[in-house]
């Protein structure tokens, strides 16, 4: 019997993996998922709403419904591109429905594969809204022609005895918006970190942790195209480890 991926119940209910809210706001049309890196690539193809039964319906109709409901006024605006304050709320809103989709597209995975994403951090994110240690998530403003497009893949960052710490990288477009989630599977201690040359400062801004109050959109955005690309965004991490600074 498949269990559903955020309690023990079973999975008797499908969760759109692009939310009906988003679907509505893509009148584009919805694009891939696609996994890479040590893993086999697989896609979830569009348009239209994609569900998979990976969840309860206690969970979908419950915890899942009242995160899209407080997700849609503040994603919803920046998917349209327009100017907005994020202060804690907003930023921790996005990041736990960040988190939570991240969790949902990975269990597209073969059942052969190992999920990233623990049985202990997907239920303590039902229960208690709490985001996986040493996550960190970003957004940034997407002027491209995707209109709902996730690609995931796996990572390594080296701690300080210089062995690779594994991890996890989710990037989303959706409308004007993107978001990225990095999770590294870690115990501690110092992590020497780098990441390919961008202007990221300028194009990104950090929502978890918090690190005060952001006004979005960045100053510069990424295209399809040219010099800073949605590309480049997502596969940032993806010849180094990330950053300093997980919680």
């Amino acid at each position: 019997m498949r269990r559903c991926m955020f309690c023990p119940q079973r999975a008797n209910s499908k969760e759109d993996l692009w939310p009906k809210w988003i679907v509505e706001r893509a009148p584009k049309g919805i694009g891939t998922f696609g996994v890479r890196g040590l893993h086999e690539r697989i896609y979830i193809p569009g348009p239209g709403t994609i569900k998979a039964r990976v969840v309860c319906r206690r969970c979908n109709n419950e915890w899942m419904s009242r995160l899209e409901s407080s997700a849609i006024p503040i994603m919803g605006s920046l998917m349209k591109g327009l100017n907005l304050e994020l202060g804690v709320a907003e930023q921790a809103t996005m990041a736990r429905w960040s988190i939570k989709t991240a969790m949902t597209f990975e269990a597209q995975r073969p059942t052969r594969q190992r999920r990233f994403y623990t049985d202990e951090e997907r239920r303590a994110l039902r229960s208690n809204g709490i985001i996986p240690r040493y996550t960190v998530v970003w957004t940034a403003r997407y002027g491209g022609r995707l209109s709902a497009n996730a690609e995931a893949y796996d990572v390594g960052g080296l701690d300080e005895r210089n062995i690779l710490v594994p991890g996890y990288v989710t990037t989303l477009a959706i409308g004007n918006l993107a978001l990225q989630v990095v999770t590294l599977r870690y115990g501690g201690g110092s992590i020497h970190s780098e990441q390919k040359p961008g202007p990221w400062d300028a194009s990104t801004l950090q929502i978890w942790p918090y690190v005060g109050v952001q006004r979005w959109p960045p100053r510069l955005s990424l295209y399809d195209e040219g010099a800073l690309t949605i590309d480049q965004f997502d596969r940032r991490w993806a010849f180094g480890p990330p950053h300093d600074g997980w919680t």
